[in-house]
């Protein structure tokens, strides 16, 4: 199974904004992710797509983050593209990554974006109790296999 495969595999078992084997670490270690909303795992078509981006995690804004699950179907939408990646405008997903300037690429099918850890925190690099908590994450384990 390739890795991006078995990225997806693992993310399918997504209900909700916590996959099930990460919920044990996040319960018993300190931490500020916001769980409020499923985690940016990739965006785009992971499996077809001939460049991966990877980028350090999934970001929050207080502001911006709960205006992209404002529709009543929002999460359903978005837990159906980590089940079924596809190219797609990030700016349906969205306006953070919407506004890159390789929005189109990931359109196109080009190109599609893993974050290293999924889960959304507003810096992974300052945020020390994050970074040690993402160490532990099962799911970190599993975006990790595009880099082996």
């Amino acid at each position: 199974m390739s890795a991006p495969t078995s990225i997806v595999r693992h993310w399918s078992q997504l209900d909700g904004s916590i996959h099930p084997l990460d919920a044990h670490v996040f319960a018993g270690n300190m931490h500020s992710f916001n769980l409020d909303y499923p985690p940016p795992a990739f965006i785009g078509d992971i499996i077809n797509a001939p460049v991966i981006l990877l980028e350090a995690n999934g970001g929050y804004d207080p502001v911006v983050t709960p205006t992209e699950f404002a529709a009543p179907d929002a999460v359903d939408r978005y837990l159906d593209l980590l089940r079924n990646p596809r190219a797609v405008h990030p700016g349906q997903i969205a306006p953070y990554y919407g506004a890159r300037n390789y929005a189109d690429l990931i359109a196109a099918g080009q190109m599609a974006l893993v974050n290293a850890v999924a889960y959304r925190s507003t810096s992974i690099s300052r945020e020390p109790d994050n970074r040690r908590v993402a160490e532990k994450l099962p799911s970190t384990a599993a975006g990790q296999s595009l880099l082996a």
